[in-house]
C-alpha cells in the first residue's frame, strides 16, 4: 500500500477518496506549514511517505530526489471539482511512482511525455 501526503493546496478530502483506492493518504500536517520544499521532501522520507502529493510543479527540484526513497506526483490542478473527477488516475499514478522520479499528472489525468527533467544532483 502506497503511503501518501498531501501538501498544503491539495484538497483534504482527496485523501478519504484514495483510502477508498486502496492508498494510505493522510493530509498535510499543520506542524509542517512553515517548512520549504526541501524541507518537506526531508520530513515525508523520514516519516515513512512514500509519495508527496502537491499542486507546485516547483516542488521537486530544489531537491535530489535521487537518494530518497519517495517520489512526488505533482497535480496540474487544486479545484475539488477537478481532483473529484481525478482520483482514479491520482490512485494509478501513485501505485506506479518509482522511488526518486517525479510525476506530472496531466489535465485529462495523463502523464505528459516531459517529465523526465534532470533533477538537481542526477
Amino acid at each position: 500500500m502506497t503511503r501518501a501526503i498531501l501538501d498544503e493546496g491539495v484538497p483534504r478530502m482527496l485523501a478519504g477518496l484514495l483510502s477508498n483506492h486502496g492508498s494510505d493518504a493522510s493530509p498535510f500536517p499543520n506542524e509542517w506549514k512553515r517548512l520549504s520544499d526541501r524541507d518537506v521532501i526531508a520530513a515525508a522520507d523520514m516519516t515513512g511517505f512514500d509519495v508527496p502529493i502537491t499542486c507546485d510543479r516547483n516542488m521537486p527540484f530544489p531537491c535530489a530526489l535521487r537518494d530518497r526513497r519517495i517520489a512526488v506526483l505533482v497535480l496540474p490542478f487544486s479545484r475539488l471539482d477537478a481532483v473529484l473527477g481525478s482520483v482514479e488516475a491520482i490512485s494509478s499514478r501513485l501505485l506506479a511512482l518509482e522511488a526518486g522520479r517525479y510525476a506530472l499528472l496531466g489535465r485529462e489525468g495523463s502523464l505528459p511525455l516531459h517529465p523526465r527533467k534532470p533533477l538537481e544532483g542526477s
